[in-house]
């Protein structure tokens, strides 16, 4: 049985290139965009007129006065 290893300088075979490893390394770079949220505040100003109704009532009172002409036993009467 020959030797397992010799003295000889070892002979070169042609290379196995395996399949390509990937490597992915993602790279971020920031773009700003302002958004902008407009508002607006309205005030409504309402003018409310509001009617106040008075009934003012006045009383009033009247006295009348009659007169009668009683004869009470005047012989002939009497003037008015």
């Amino acid at each position: 049985m020959p030797p397992l290893f010799s003295n000889r300088r070892p002979t070169t075979l042609p290379p196995i290139v395996r399949p390509t490893r990937r490597i992915v390394k993602d790279i971020y770079e920031p773009y700003v965009v302002p958004v902008i949220h407009p508002t607006h505040t309205q005030y409504n100003h309402h003018k409310v007129i509001q009617y106040q109704h008075y009934c003012p009532h006045t009383v009033s009172h009247c006295c009348d006065v009659s007169h009668q002409h009683v004869n009470c036993g005047c012989p002939g009467g009497f003037h008015r």
